[in-house]
């Protein structure tokens, strides 16, 4: 069953790469409301689940069981209608089936616990791979509280699973002990993980707000973008953090411009706000690459990112003129502030030093937690 289970999370893995393409197909095809038809895909078992239940469940046993599933389903269904990005309710219901399935495999070594915090933790740790894998996509990211997203999925899976496959009796068996080393092992190992993919490839950052530019994320403090030097006095543009953030803040300034957006009335559309947004972040705190870049096609620039878009708009300049400049002030939102994709190119405002310390007493509590469950074991010889 494990096998069966890996070869799930394989899957996710294999279609990372190609989510981007299948989205827009999508769209083009049936709108946005695609993704509020990914609701029906949970009718059929939600419907086996409610046999099973009336069947094998009496009186109070049965009463319980359908209030904990009917709020389960109300809370799954109605967080992934609401998530900003219409994509992520499919990435969410792929968590919450993963979760329950975990936990019906762990429940044929061990009782409900065990079961329910190994699946927790192995569904923590197969979004914390697809994160991953997204950081080595041209335009997907790896962040950290998309994971924490997973978890939250897969715990509704868990307890959902729990009402279904409930073991009629649970005693204390040998091998117990093990059972409890092993969960600390796998904590220990997530903690470990977790630290090494913020460190490599989430990174660590400021987030920077102004009325001028709206909300974006940046390796760099506001000081250091706005005087072109780290501080410690070496030139911004010879940092390739720096190049990095550049790129992808004109990479979206390029997309927003000249890509036409499906709206929900089935009108195309362009979201020049997002445009104007990006353009105002490298005009204002990214000088020194539009300076560098100045007399560069952007094209060029993008090629490393995504070569298809690149070829797309190969002849367009870096740097805008002034008449393009001024027409796009008119796209200037007046009421709100744009948050910029790019805030997802691997960047959290925790140090490294708070997540180091983190992990630790994270470490510390697994160990303890681990020898109390321990003392409560009866002795296994």
């Amino acid at each position: 069953m494990w096998v069966c289970l890996g070869a799930y999370v394989a899957t996710i893995y294999a279609t990372v790469p190609f989510v981007t393409a299948w989205r827009k197909t999508l769209v083009e095809a049936f709108g946005y409301g695609i993704y509020d038809w990914i609701l029906w895909i949970f009718v059929p078992p939600v419907l086996a689940v409610l046999v099973v239940v009336l069947r094998y469940r009496r009186g109070q046993d049965l009463a319980r069981s359908l209030i904990i599933l009917l709020v389960v389903a109300i809370a799954f269904g109605g967080y992934m209608l609401q998530l900003k990005y219409p994509i992520e309710r499919l990435h969410f219901a792929q968590y919450g089936l993963l979760g329950g399935f975990a936990y019906f495999i762990s429940l044929r070594r061990g009782g409900p616990a065990f079961s329910g915090i190994l699946a927790l933790l192995v569904t923590y740790l197969a979004g914390l791979g697809d994160e991953w894998i997204q950081s080595l996509s041209p335009n997907r990211v790896g962040e950290i509280s998309d994971a924490g997203l997973n978890v939250l999925s897969g715990l509704f899976g868990i307890i959902f699973a729990q009402e279904i496959f409930q073991p009629k009796k649970f005693q204390v068996r040998k091998g117990w002990v093990l059972r409890v080393r092993l969960l600390q092992g796998i904590g220990v190992a997530a903690v470990g993980l977790t630290l090494l993919f913020m460190v490599s490839v989430h990174g660590f950052g400021y987030r920077i707000e102004s009325l001028e530019s709206g909300i974006f994320y940046s390796a760099f403090s506001e000081s250091e973008l706005k005087s072109g030097k780290t501080s410690a006095g070496k030139p911004l543009i010879t940092h390739p953090a720096y190049l990095n953030e550049g790129d992808r803040h004109l990479f979206q300034r390029e997309f927003y411009c000249e890509n036409d957006f499906l709206a929900a009335d089935g009108s195309f559309y362009r979201n020049w706000s997002h445009c104007w947004m990006e353009n105002a972040v490298l005009a204002r705190y990214y000088a020194g690459y539009l300076e560098k870049f100045s007399e560069a096609k952007v094209g060029s620039r993008l090629k490393k990112i995504d070569r298809k878009f690149s070829e797309k708009v190969a002849d367009n300049p870096v740097v805008w003129s002034e008449e393009t400049a001024q027409a796009m002030q008119s796209a200037r939102p007046q009421t709100y502030l744009i948050t910029s994709r790019v805030k997802g190119t691997l960047l959290t405002e925790t140090t490294f030093h708070e997540l180091a310390l983190f992990s630790l007493m994270a470490w510390m509590v697994i160990a303890w937690a681990g020898a109390q469950v321990i003392r409560l074991i009866p002795n296994e010889d």
